[in-house]
């Protein structure tokens, strides 16, 4: 089953919006975006729970150049904003062994700036590939997995400055684990580009006794690119991280 539109209003970017929807599960449907300028596939808002996407694809062209409004799948108070923080977004959700393609960021999470913020959202098996910017952006969530994903842009040629495979910020007791990270510049391998495969950002949330995030297990290869590359690139992580491969051997490279 095939789910389209291509939209040319900011105020209603989304192919598929679940607004305070609970318990709804969604299997084997096909969901695009295709406004040139406005494009959200999927979004989650107002306290949608428990929700469940399997073996599904969402996606957002990767032929615009004016797609910094494309977000392929989100879970936000605000799908016109959707990294803004404040509301309650949604828990409890599931993405599993699906496909997630193109969009500025392909994935975002992110609500309540304050406890009990955002808990249980999870992404598992999927492959995230051929974003412009961000492969997951997951922000003030607690409890939450991001689990066996590949991260990838093998066929995107209009590329960022930046490539950011996962980025996690404000959150708490997030597992990072057996994720395989690759090609951020496949297409155009000589980009002077920072690379950071796995971002851990600022994740001290005030006064709560913190469960620890966790990065272990990743696999960090097919780097080709001639500007800096971090192979994990931490900051207050409030966490362990262990276990991840690291390869970095790009012999094209001349920086």
């Amino acid at each position: 089953n095939l789910l389209t539109y291509s939209n040319t209003n900011q105020l209603v970017p989304w192919t598929l919006l679940l607004n305070g929807t609970d318990f709804l599960k969604v299997n084997n449907l096909q969901v695009q975006a295709t406004g040139s300028v406005y494009a959200t596939a999927c979004g989650l808002t107002s306290g949608a729970d428990y929700n469940t996407f399997t073996s599904c694809s969402f996606s957002c062209p990767i032929t615009s150049t004016t797609n910094t409004l494309h977000y392929t799948f989100c879970i936000s108070p605000n799908i016109n904003s959707p990294t803004s923080v404040g509301g309650n977004s949604g828990n409890n959700n599931l993405i599993l062994n699906s496909q997630i393609y193109g969009g500025n960021y392909a994935v975002i999470a992110s609500g309540l700036s304050s406890l009990p913020y955002q808990q249980g959202n999870q992404i598992k098996g999927c492959n995230i590939s051929d974003f412009f910017f961000y492969g997951i952006y997951w922000n003030n969530q607690y409890y939450s997995n991001l689990i066996n994903n590949t991260i990838e842009r093998p066929n995107r040629t209009i590329l960022n400055t930046s490539f950011i495979g996962i980025f996690i910020q404000g959150c708490q007791g997030t597992m990072i684990d057996g994720n395989l990270i690759q090609k951020p510049f496949e297409q155009n391998q000589t980009m002077t580009s920072q690379v950071f495969p796995i971002y851990v950002y600022t994740n001290l949330n005030g006064n709560i006794f913190p469960p620890q995030n966790t990065v272990r297990n990743n696999i960090i290869r097919n780097i080709k690119n001639n500007g800096t590359t971090y192979g994990i690139y931490a900051n207050s992580p409030d966490g362990n991280i262990y276990h991840n491969t690291i390869i970095l051997d790009y012999s094209g490279a001349t920086n």
